[in-house]
């Protein structure tokens, strides 16, 4: 039905051509990798520079629909159809990835897939019957406190069954819920029905901190997205520092959403994430918002930029290039001074305070100043 493409990968030419694995998709980033030119063993996927990324951009993969002769009809057959006689591959769909790894920085993986593509079976997808209520189970998804619930279960794997457990967060904070998922997700025109339909101008949105990496040249503001109304590259959160920032916010609301209170938050972060704690010790990014590569998440071109940071002064811009896609291909990068470490734990707390605040939870303000101070 499907062959194995490995040297070279196969290069889809439409969506209805790719065919998805695990490791093409990440929280929230339908395009987090892509396998090697020539595809040597299961670890062979370069990071996706979704910055730079190409508006009608379609991964390699390492399968190409039909069999060694490239006849296509079998594997057209196999294509599920809903009761109304239609593709399921027509639709966007919400997918996850089925095995559960709980000792990793995440448990539930999901993402969104634009119309087209097919999978293979170590990923679930679902298919809604109204897109709005896709967008907030998988925005509830996108949170720590659904993927706590994956990961204490001690299952090895994520079936239909865990799935209909989750709960759907409706209310005042929804609309946050839905326009943040969209703007992490609609990275490529492939997403652009889904984003002109779905995402809430009427809204006035905006973020839960002033950090000054918020503003990247290559996004738009949230003020701005009332006058864009129409899908084009700049909706997307593409910086690292934005992204992190959306996912911290979702957390926040469906915190909300579920009546805990901000430490309940903070403590299954501290207790069930040590992964993702550890890699926010070590993490530090730029003046616009660009994580600088690690050892610790064994980055590629951490090394290199460790090298070149030790004789740096400070204060100017520092470039790093490194090789990837098996050396055939060179990356070069510049990061911009000054460079600062996070702190997930303040943050949470600030985004919280500031939701209670939006939504009119007076009793949620009164404790958070007690803990914390106005």
């Amino acid at each position: 039905l499907i062959t194995r493409r490995t040297k070279p990968s196969f290069v889809p030419n439409n969506n209805e051509s790719w065919i998805v694995v695990g490791p093409h998709y990440y929280l929230g980033n339908p395009y987090s990798k892509q396998p090697c030119s020539d595809f040597l063993n299961k670890n062979n996927y370069d990071v996706v520079d979704i910055i730079d990324l190409e508006d009608d951009f379609i991964p390699r993969s390492i399968y190409e629909p039909g069999d060694s002769n490239r006849d296509t009809e079998g594997w057209k057959n196999t294509v599920t159809k809903t009761k109304n006689g239609l593709d399921v591959c027509s639709f966007y769909r919400y997918v996850n990835r089925e095995m559960i790894e709980s000792g990793n920085e995440r448990s539930l993986i999901p993402a969104l897939l634009p119309p087209g593509p097919t999978h293979i079976i170590t990923t679930l997808s679902l298919i809604f019957d109204d897109y709005r209520e896709m967008l907030l189970f998988y925005a509830g998804n996108l949170s720590i406190l659904h993927d706590f619930v994956i990961k204490v279960s001690g299952a090895g794997h994520c079936y239909f069954d865990f799935l209909k457990k989750l709960p759907l967060h409706r209310g005042d904070f929804e609309k946050m819920l839905i326009n943040r998922a969209l703007r992490l997700t609609c990275l490529t025109s492939s997403y652009a029905d889904l984003w002109n339909e779905y995402f809430d101008i009427s809204y006035s949105d905006s973020w839960a901190s002033e950090n000054k990496c918020l503003h990247s040249s290559q996004e738009c503001t949230w003020d701005s997205l009332v006058s864009t109304r129409l899908w084009e590259r700049g909706v997307a959160l593409r910086s690292d520092y934005s992204r992190r920032q959306a996912l911290i916010e979702i957390d926040t609301l469906v915190a909300i959403s579920l009546n805990l209170k901000v430490e309940d938050l903070i403590e299954i972060y501290s207790v069930q994430f040590s992964v993702l704690k550890g890699y926010e010790a070590i993490d530090c990014y730029d003046s616009m918002g660009i994580r600088l590569p690690n050892t610790k998440r064994k980055d590629a071109g951490a090394k290199e930029l460790r090298e070149a940071l030790k004789n740096h002064d400070g204060d100017s811009p520092i470039g790093a290039s490194w090789k990837v896609d098996n050396g055939n291909q060179l990356v070069e990068k510049t990061y911009y001074p000054p460079f600062k470490h996070v702190d997930r734990t303040e943050d949470y707390r600030t985004a919280y305070r500031l939701f209670a605040a939006r939504l009119g939870l007076e009793a949620e303000i009164q404790d958070e100043k007690e803990l914390f101070g106005d």
